[in-house]
């Protein structure tokens, strides 16, 4: 048989324990028996997705070979001096032609490693004209600026050994001169040129633009060079420096 046991404490009034507090031997008040009128606020956190958001990584690395692709041309501007331009300008300007010639030249394809366009170099010539309708005498002079620049796209072959290197080549050159060509007859050419800065947008005011076009170029050392894939995780490109394992 269990007897209920409780604990008497007894405390003299002049006891230093006065102030201690007494359990009482009696439950609190009974809980309610019905719900709370609202229920509880539901949690402020998304609930977790089904599946990762984040892209599975490739299972093995892109073994398909790289090649360079050299092509290039020249660009007239007529009615372009640059003459007052001075070396700090003349970089801008340098710097906006290779970022333009990129942006309309360069294939925006997943096989495209990359695509760098160089300046080889600026000339201004003066071109003499005289005006034979009215017959004068006098000649009428025109400024002409003459850009060459080189564009080098490394393409990935279709192929594990390259062997398709000169038609990857070949449908690039197409690509480049066909962009460049509507860039030219369009305008875009000149007037991504303009917004390079304030000055250039002024002395490109009235220029007007032709181009020509270099042929293709693959060097005959991308294609007996050993190319092997580059293990670096992310890196998505081979190598060919003889380092090749055998």
């Amino acid at each position: 048989i269990f007897l209920p046991c409780f604990h008497v404490f007894i405390v003299f009034c002049n006891s230093p324990f006065r102030n201690i507090f007494f359990l009482s031997s009696k439950p609190s008040s009974n809980p309610s028996k019905s719900p709370s009128v609202s229920p509880t606020s539901p949690p402020t956190t998304p609930p977790p997705t089904n599946s990762p958001t984040t892209p599975p990584p490739t299972k093995s690395p892109n073994n398909s070979p790289g090649i360079p692709v050299i092509t290039g041309g020249t660009l007239s501007l007529s009615n372009a001096d640059i003459s007052s331009l001075d070396e700090q300008q003349t970089k801008e300007f340098t710097a906006g032609l290779e970022h333009t010639l990129e942006e309309q030249g360069c294939p925006k394809d997943a096989a495209i490693h990359s695509c760098d366009c160089t300046i080889l170099s600026l000339v201004q010539d003066v071109v003499s004209q005289r005006n034979r309708l009215r017959k004068l005498s006098r000649q009428l002079q025109s400024s002409v600026l003459v850009v060459n620049y080189e564009l080098v796209i490394v393409a990935i072959c279709s192929s594990s050994d390259c062997s398709d290197a000169q038609e990857v080549a070949n449908q690039l050159y197409e690509q480049v001169t066909g962009d460049l060509r509507d860039a030219i007859d369009e305008g875009s050419l000149v007037s991504s040129l303009q917004a390079t800065s304030s000055e250039i947008s002024t002395l490109l005011e009235n220029a007007t633009i032709s181009g020509d076009f270099s042929e293709v170029v693959v060097p005959i050392l991308a294609l007996l060079s050993d190319w092997y894939p580059n293990w670096i995780v992310g890196s998505n490109s081979c190598l060919s420096d003889d380092n090749a394992p055998y």
